[in-house]
């Protein structure tokens, strides 16, 4: 989903980033990606029970990502 393409401002302070979060709804995990300016932000939502093991998961997450942007 784009974000804003124009800065945004809440009681006057800039927004630097924001991210996006969505249910898993009966899925292991959710990634839900929102840009803002020129910037891409990635929120997850997981389920515990079904990924209990959170820094094996964040390492496959981030190696991940390094191998999609050294493309």
């Amino acid at each position: 989903m784009p974000g804003s393409p124009v800065a945004l401002y809440v009681a006057g302070a800039k927004v630097e980033r924001y991210y996006a979060f969505g249910p898993t709804l009966g899925s292991a995990f959710n990634v839900t990606l929102m840009s803002y300016l020129h910037t891409c932000c990635v929120g997850f939502t997981l389920d515990t029970g079904a990924i209990p093991d959170l820094e094996v998961f964040d390492d496959c997450m981030r190696d991940g990502f390094h191998a999609v942007l050294e493309a």
